[in-house]
């Protein structure tokens, strides 16, 4: 199979060099050491990573209260809940601690009427 392409990401550079080039293993491991240092010196990652471990905190607790695991299997298969009602009505629930979480730690999600391909 033959390919063409552009990255202009370091990292994603690097992954599609692999795997068409021969690399000398330490070479390649000390390459893979180098950018993964970077990778979580960039502040922008690390107030990612704690979004996202607040968020699975956050989520967990939810679940644990509205979708315990045996209970919810129980009365859906019971029908005492409507499981795509009960899923939205939750989903509504949750959402402004979503968007709260969204707000506290600066997290654009998805760009509004993205205008360039990175953009998207």
């Amino acid at each position: 199979m033959h390919a063409i392409g552009v990255d202009i990401s370091i990292f994603n550079s690097f992954i599609a060099n692999c795997k068409i080039n021969t690399y000398d293993n330490v070479s390649l491991e000390k390459n893979i050491k180098i950018i993964t240092e970077r990778f979580f010196e960039n502040p922008k990652f690390s107030k990612n990573l704690e979004f996202e471990q607040v968020l699975i905190e956050k989520l967990k607790e939810f679940n644990d209260k509205y979708f315990p695991v045996s209970e919810f299997r129980y009365k859906i298969k019971q029908k005492l809940i409507d499981e795509n009602k009960y899923g939205r009505e939750k989903e509504n629930l949750f959402l402004p601690v979503y968007k709260n979480l969204l707000t506290k730690y600066k997290i654009e999600f998805l760009k509004q009427n993205p205008k360039t391909f990175i953009d998207k």
